[in-house]
């Protein structure tokens, strides 16, 4: 994929540690740099459109990703509950 499909390309619907991590460590470092970029008005706007597209779907990664953690953390308690009552009434005869 060459780097103008690679940003022209949709991010994937589901969610996944992978990308969290490779866009985490695609991050630009924010320190000056010297390297051969484009300079310019576009370009500049260009980049921060850009990195802020990323910081959304790294914000949007985190969100979908913890509440999924959450809602198995809370499926899993209250899986453990289940049936518990009936377990508890058949000792008790």
């Amino acid at each position: 994929m060459s780097g103008a499909q690679s940003f022209a390309a949709t991010p994937p619907a589901i969610a996944t540690k992978a990308e969290l991590d490779q866009l985490s460590e695609t991050r630009p470092a924010p320190v000056p740099e010297m390297h051969l970029t484009p300079d310019g008005p576009q370009a500049l706007d260009v980049r921060q459109s850009l990195d802020a597209m990323h910081e959304q779907r790294i914000a949007a990664l985190r969100q979908s990703l913890d509440d999924v953690r959450t809602r198995f953390e809370r499926d899993h308690a209250f899986g453990q509950l289940q049936d518990r009552a009936k377990a508890d009434f058949g000792r008790s005869r």
